[in-house]
């Protein structure tokens, strides 16, 4: 029970981040976006292993929590790419092929079949987006409001991966340490890239909102912190599922802080998506 709630809680939290972000990106590039928050969530996290202590580590650590840590970050970056092409409202709902994704790959690789009631998830999910995109299928509005759909399509599958080698350095390490080290090495893939990307002009200046750039990487550890706790106690797949209530979440701060239009064909498409995803998480 703790395990569903800390992940609830979690997707809250990420939710509330993703609107604060979707400022953010107005006036930063989200690869100094993504480096100045995962670095102040390290920084907000790091009084736990003061707390905990470090914990054992072995190899299988290591390489699942890198391999974490670079999933996070490239899901991240494609997840606010799809934030600066659509509004926070309409890239959420897709968050919910994460747990589909999952399924799929034990399918393929595991072998493993989805009973009745995760099959009748995967209807659930496939009618909630049908019901979303129906209404942009026409003309330039469909131009529009496809322009993120690959990038948050690829960051959830990405997300699938990332949950499950999350579990696994967690199971190997402990709750508590593992958010500020994921973070601190989430740091080294963002620093790799804003190099390769880096322009030959002399780079351009940016002054964010310090307020919201603390509240976000706040917001940024809590979830992590959250996660870490929920995947320590429960199963990935559950997890996975109960942090796609982000969706519900994020319809309502789309709605209330960036003034952005909710239908009632949108809300139910983002209810069916996610009661589906929970199907699937409670079948396993």
């Amino acid at each position: 029970m703790f395990g569903i709630l800390f992940a609830l809680v979690a997707a809250l939290a990420q939710s509330l981040q993703g609107a604060i972000n979707k400022r953010l990106l107005e006036t930063i590039p989200s690869r100094l976006l993504l480096l100045l928050a995962y670095g102040g969530a390290a920084i907000f996290t790091s009084p736990l292993i003061i707390y905990a202590g470090i914990p054992r580590l072995d190899a299988t650590f290591f390489i699942a929590g890198f391999s974490g840590a670079m999933l996070n970050a490239a899901a991240t970056l494609l997840l606010w790419e799809a934030l600066k092409r659509d509004n926070l409202s309409r890239v959420f709902p897709f968050l919910a092929l994460a747990p589909l994704f999952s399924v799929v790959t034990a399918l393929l690789i595991l072998h493993e079949l989805p009973s009745h009631q995760g099959l009748f998830g995967i209807i659930l999910i496939v009618a909630g987006l049908f019901i979303i995109e129906r209404p942009t299928r026409t003309g330039t509005a469909r131009t529009q409001s496809h322009s993120g759909f690959l990038f948050v399509v690829l960051s959830a599958f990405l997300i699938s991966l990332n949950i499950a080698v999350d579990r696994l350095a967690i199971l190997h390490s402990s709750p508590l340490f593992y958010p500020t080290f994921f973070f601190g090495a989430a740091l080294v893939p963002v620093l790799l890239y804003i190099l390769i990307k880096q322009p030959a002009a002399s780079p351009r200046i940016f002054i964010p909102n310090s307020r919201s750039l603390l509240a976000s990487s706040f917001l940024l550890a809590v979830g992590g912190i959250l996660t870490s706790l929920a995947l320590s106690l429960t199963l990935a797949s559950y997890v996975s599922a109960i942090k796609r209530l982000g969706v519900l979440f994020a319809i309502l701060w789309g709605a209330k802080f960036l003034k952005e239009e909710i239908s009632v064909r949108l809300a139910a498409g983002a209810l069916l998506a996610t009661l589906g995803a929970i199907l699937i998480a409670l079948a396993h």
